[in-house]
C-alpha cells in the first residue's frame, strides 16, 4: 500500500458508473471536488466509493490527474465484490479518505520520507538554501579584518545552518577564524553555538580550513545569514567555502 496524500472534505460524483476510472463530475453538497480541495496532480490518494444504498462499495487507491480531473482505480483493497473492482450499477459517491494503514505509517517519532529524488519546496520542512564560493572564485582578505565569504537569504522560521571555510595564503598564515552569523563581517562571541572555529599559533604557507557545526537560526522575517572569516597573514590571502541552511520548522 502506498503512503497516500490527504485532502480535506473531498467527496464527489464521477461522470459515469461501471468499472472505469473516476472522472470528476461535481462535488457532493457540503463537500469539495479534488481540485477544490487542492489535490495535487500525480499524487496518490486513498478513496472510498459507495452506492446510495451502500450495497456496492469499494476502497482503493489511485493517482489523481488534474488535466482530466480523473482519479485512477489502480489498486482495490476491499470491496463489496470480494476485493475485486466493483461495476457500479449507478453513479456512486467517491470520497478521498484516510485509512487505518495511513495512520499505521505515522508511528510516534517517525515521519515517512518521500521515495523520489525531489527536493523540498520553498516553505516546507526540509527546504535547503545554500551558497558556495569555489576556490577559483575565492574572495580577497585583508589581514586581521573580518570578511563575508558569502551569504544566504532565509525566510521566517527555524533553520539549521552549517558549512566550511578555507583560507589560501600567499605567504605565512598564523590564525584563521570562521563562523556563521546574522551580522555581516563581524566576529561573533565564541563558541557561537558551535558554528565557529579558530586556528591559532600556526605558521603555514598552505591553505587552512575546517567545517562549522550546525547553528540554529530562529527568525521572524526574511534575514541574511553570513559565512564569515578573519585571518592573520604576512602577504596576501583569499577565502572560500559554503553555507548550507535547511528548514527544520
Amino acid at each position: 500500500m502506498t503512503v497516500a496524500k490527504f485532502v480535506d472534505v473531498c467527496r464527489f460524483t464521477p461522470a459515469s458508473s461501471g468499472t472505469g476510472d473516476f472522472v470528476v463530475s461535481a462535488a457532493v453538497t457540503g463537500y469539495l471536488t479534488p481540485a477544490g480541495a487542492s489535490a495535487v496532480n500525480g499524487n496518490t490518494y486513498h478513496y472510498r466509493a459507495e452506492s446510495a444504498d451502500l450495497s456496492q462499495w469499494e476502497v482503493g487507491e489511485g493517482v489523481y490527474t488534474s488535466g482530466t480531473t480523473t482519479l485512477a482505480r489502480t489498486t482495490i483493497f476491499f470491496s463489496s465484490s470480494g476485493g475485486a473492482k466493483v461495476s457500479f450499477s449507478a453513479v456512486p459517491q467517491v470520497a478521498l479518505t484516510l485509512l487505518a494503514e495511513d495512520l499505521g505509517a505515522l508511528q510516534p517519532g517517525q515521519i515517512p520520507g518521500i521515495g523520489t529524488n525531489t527536493a523540498a519546496s520553498a516553505g516546507n520542512v526540509g527546504e535547503l538554501i545554500s551558497s558556495q564560493i569555489l576556490s577559483g572564485s575565492a574572495v580577497s582578505l585583508t589581514t586581521a579584518v573580518a570578511k563575508d565569504i558569502t551569504s544566504v537569504s532565509l525566510t521566517a522560521g527555524e533553520w539549521a545552518c552549517d558549512g566550511n571555510v578555507w583560507v589560501i595564503p600567499a605567504g605565512n598564515i598564523t590564525t584563521v577564524e570562521g563562523w556563521i552569523s546574522t551580522t555581516s563581517a563581524t566576529q561573533p562571541t565564541r563558541p557561537n553555538n558551535g558554528a565557529n572555529f579558530k586556528f591559532a599559533g600556526i605558521t603555514s604557507a598552505t591553505q587552512v580550513g575546517t567545517s562549522l557545526s550546525s547553528k540554529q537560526i530562529l527568525i521572524s522575517s526574511t534575514t541574511t545569514v553570513y559565512l564569515g572569516v578573519i585571518s592573520d597573514f604576512t602577504s596576501t590571502a583569499t577565502a572560500y567555502g559554503v553555507i548550507n541552511c535547511r528548514r527544520v520548522r
